[in-house]
């Protein structure tokens, strides 16, 4: 049997080997600036991302990583050696130092820190003590965004007008990181493959991938000792097959293996767009919105430059409830390009659940004016049916369906369920200003803005009811469809008999305008009732 020591001689001999194939790169956590100490489970972080950093090195080949770890077995031969320190706190000069002692090419320094409850993250790649790379990059809008704010800040605090900054503008990279172990060491990995993929495609990309030697086993018995050739590179997945295969698997109900698969398959490839985008909107059909936020963040993080996945993220925080959350990646994707296409659309949404139908409108126009695609068809044509506008709400749910409208019982359901919930919350207006226009016109018939009035009720009431009689209803709501479509037709008779009795006015007219008023209120109300039996029994 080998003893340790010769095992450790070959351990060596094959790292210096390595090293003479490929550039070496000493990766070290170093705290950010005027951090000197952080929380214990927060500074546990950086060691543990330093490794996995490594790994990915590693496996891509293209340079040696030394890790700043007693782990890694070319750093703890230094140590045990005394050719560097072992400082459990390194700074970036004694990171430089022992770069300088180990005669290596590159240092990358990577940080992870508490940012006001939320993590944030950065990696500097440096070369003869120059930096020559940064994520994110110095030219982020966020980042320069920053910079002009604390500028002028520091220029206003020298007229007395507010604080000077306390601490220089750090560009950071914000990432979600799971509650668990497990979690944490799943985002902090696909982090740490996400810098080594962008380096390989930039700075290292002219470089030789070296796949790294595997050492024999220590005790093979009477067995030839061999090396085995490197491992292969997982298998590539053909998007087409995945996003099928996974489409299917929630057809059939089989949510945890369609995520599951998806997970895997950004795991293998975290900057694909297409397999990002397919497991946020899995999570979030699966009924998963806060889960389809987080990922949506975090693919925001990783790809600052697909402002989708900040649209993405404030969407589905949104449908999950939080609105501040919601804002906090609206506001970035504002910034980031005001007048961007999902930019604009989400603005637009926005302002439809806030029931400002004319500012929502606008920007549907701006959006179909870019990319006339289903859902700003669709979302435009709820707009103006909301405000009352029939024939466009109309003709703009027909070019929806032409345009690739999906349906089925499945996105019917969301859809209509997004409907009630809008027509509730419109809705609830028709009884308070159908009764004071009622006394309105009983007192002034000739009052213009009684006329004006009863127009704005009465195309709104035919609006919804045309919207309604077109979209597809689910089975189960078809009871509370009816009421709510019998309570507008009461409302339409309403209108109408008080359009007449202002053109000719007749108590008889005003009195029926009257009853068929409160029978259908008396229907509106009713339709949440049973609207919520449905979804129990449903």
């Amino acid at each position: 049997m080998r003893s340790f020591r010769s095992i450790l001689v070959f351990v060596f001999s094959a790292l210096v080997a390595v090293c003479v194939a490929a550039p070496e790169v000493l990766i070290v956590s170093v705290n950010p600036p005027g951090v000197k100490r952080q929380k214990p489970n927060i500074e546990e972080l950086g060691p543990t991302l330093v490794e996995f950093v490594a790994q990915e090195f590693d496996t891509d080949g293209r340079l040696h990583p030394i890790a700043w770890s007693l782990t890694d077995p070319y750093f703890r031969i230094a140590v045990d050696t005394g050719k560097i320190k072992k400082n459990d706190h390194p700074s970036l000069k004694d990171a430089f130092r022992a770069a300088d002692q180990l005669r290596v090419q590159y240092v990358m320094v990577v940080s992870v820190w508490d940012e006001q409850g939320k993590l944030a993250a950065t990696a500097n790649l440096y070369r003869g003590g120059q930096s020559i790379w940064h994520d994110p990059p110095e030219d982020d809008p966020a980042y320069q965004a920053a910079l002009i704010n604390q500028h002028n800040a520091a220029n206003q605090a020298k007229h007395g007008k507010r604080q000077p900054p306390a601490v220089d503008v750090v560009n950071a990279r914000m990432i979600t990181i799971g509650n668990t172990g497990q979690d944490q060491d799943n985002d902090l990995h696909s982090l740490g493959r996400t810098w080594v993929l962008r380096l390989a495609d930039s700075i290292f990309k002219p470089l030789e991938p070296h796949p790294p030697v595997q050492p024999p086993q220590v005790d093979p018995g009477p067995k030839p000792v061999t090396v085995p050739p490197p491992a292969a590179p997982a298998a590539k997945m053909d998007n087409k097959d995945v996003l099928t295969n996974a489409m299917k698997l929630l057809a059939d109900h089989k949510d945890a293996e369609a995520i599951g698969m998806l997970r895997d398959a950004v795991d293998l490839a975290p900057l694909d767009v297409e397999r990002r985008r397919a497991l946020i909107n899995a999570l979030a059909q699966t009924g998963q919105p806060l889960m389809a936020a987080g990922e949506a963040r975090r693919a925001a993080s990783i790809l600052p430059d697909k402002l989708e996945f900040r649209v993405l993220a404030a969407r589905n925080y949104l449908a999950a409830g939080q609105s501040d959350e919601a804002m906090t990646d609206l506001k970035e994707a504002v910034a980031r390009d005001p007048n961007g296409i999902e930019t604009r659309r989400l603005l637009g949404e926005i302002d439809l659940w806030k029931l400002d139908f004319p500012d929502a409108i606008s920007q549907f126009d701006f959006v179909l004016a870019k990319n006339a695609t289903y859902d700003a068809y669709y979302d435009r044509a709820l707009a103006k049916c909301l405000s009352g506008d029939a024939a466009g709400a109309t003709q703009d749910f027909d070019a929806a369906k032409k345009n690739g409208l999906p349906t089925g019982p499945e996105v019917d359901a969301r859809r209509y369920s997004d409907i009630e919930i809008l027509l509730d919350k419109t809705d609830q207006a028709y009884g308070d200003h159908s009764r004071t226009l009622l006394q309105h016109a009983k007192v002034k018939p000739d009052d213009p803005s009684v006329t004006t009035d009863n127009e704005a009720l009465l195309g709104k009431a035919n609006a919804e009811i045309a919207f309604l009689e077109v979209v597809s209803v689910p089975d189960v709501h078809k009871r509370s469809s009816d009421m709510r479509l019998l309570a507008l037709k009461l409302l339409v008779q309403c209108y109408t008999d008080l359009e007449d009795y202002i053109k000719s006015p007749n108590e008889d007219l005003l009195g029926d305008a009257t009853i068929t008023l409160g029978e259908g209120l008396k229907n509106l109300d009713q339709v949440k009732a049973t609207y919520s039996g449905e979804n129990d029994k449903g």
